[in-house]
């Protein structure tokens, strides 16, 4: 993702090639606009307390998120996380002994990783090579979930529908504004986006040079109706509904919006969220209590089932605009 930390910038170039890396940047910027909101909202999913005052949380968020697994070591007499990747060294387990730990300056270093049981078993230390290694260590490597693949998997193929969807609807707007297809010669293409140019920016009149007539232009009528885009936006609020319960959030996350709708209906698929994301924390809570024991800390993991702490939580409408009442002046 050379967008994340970073500028985005395209240079677009001119003409024809230029229209289309304007189009193309306009899905990319969709993607990127939704890819944001959404690795925000995974984020936000469990929270760190009693973290050592030299691991920073939002670190190992970001690394659970993108990798799926975070390693606490120990540096220079102290605790901190980074992103890490296990080595070639496999025990019968499938448990790296080892990891390559990396920073955003450069930072890059191996570390011996704890290994449950191996301090009694010594054949859980032997690697592919089915050498015993000794059982030293400075690390734990803690995985988010069992099958330990990272949350960005799901948040990329959501945000790719979501994007996609947008785009549609935009496509959808534009079609309900110039409902039509012109069809013309080469040579008068230029003069017909003249045209329309002068319409877009409300010309009262648009006079003819004369060069053509009206009978070499054929106009395509497209056709939208009322309905397509009513199960657009409603397909957009099911891929955000989806996603949000891959989160772990509460159905019920906005009362007031729902208060037409049973209860029942509202939160019944709550049992299943909660089933989902309980696992999760039960993955990550065994992985902590391996690094409470290896480094005497005491680190729990909260999971957050409404991002705004218990607010009220208002999900923006289609265009991005929130759908909260304005307060009385």
């Amino acid at each position: 993702m050379l967008w994340y930390d970073s500028l985005f910038c395209i240079y677009t170039g001119t003409g024809d090639i230029r229209t289309r890396k304007l189009n193309k940047m306009k899905n990319n910027i969709q993607f990127i606009n939704v890819f944001s909101r959404k690795m925000l909202d995974a984020l936000e999913r469990y929270k760190f307390n009693n973290l050592p005052d030299t691991v920073s949380e939002r670190v190992v968020k970001q690394s659970l998120f993108w990798h799926g697994n975070v390693v606490f070591f120990e540096k220079e007499g102290n605790i901190i996380a980074l992103p890490g990747g296990g080595t070639e060294n496999f025990n019968i387990y499938g448990d790296p002994n080892s990891a390559y730990v990396y920073g955003r300056n450069g930072f890059n270093e191996q570390v011996k990783l704890y290994l449950p049981g191996a301090d009694d078993a010594g054949f859980l230390r032997k690697d592919l090579s089915g050498t015993t290694k000794p059982q030293y260590y400075k690390g734990v490597m803690v995985y988010e979930n069992y099958n330990r693949t990272p949350f960005v998997n799901y948040t990329m193929e959501f945000s790719s529908s979501i994007a996609d969807a947008y785009r549609t609807l935009d496509v959808m707007r534009v079609n309900l504004k110039s409902p039509f297809i012109v069809a013309a010669e080469e040579s008068l293409v230029p003069t017909v986006k003249r045209f329309f140019n002068d319409r877009n920016e409300n010309a009262e009149y648009v006079v003819s040079s004369g060069k053509f007539t009206v009978d070499k232009i054929n106009v395509i009528p497209i056709e939208t109706n009322e309905a397509s885009i009513k199960n657009v936006t409603d397909l957009i609020e099911w891929y955000e509904n989806k996603y949000r319960e891959l989160c772990g959030f509460d159905s019920n996350s906005n009362p007031d919006k729902k208060e037409r709708l049973l209860v029942d209906e509202v939160n019944s698929n709550n049992d299943y969220v909660f089933i989902q994301s309980e696992k999760s924390m039960e993955c990550l809570r065994y992985y902590m209590d391996q690094v409470n024991e290896v480094f005497g800390t005491n680190i729990t993991v909260e999971k957050i089932t409404n991002p705004e702490g218990g607010e009220e939580y208002d999900e923006p409408d289609i265009f991005g605009i929130s759908g909260k009442e304005p307060e009385s002046l």
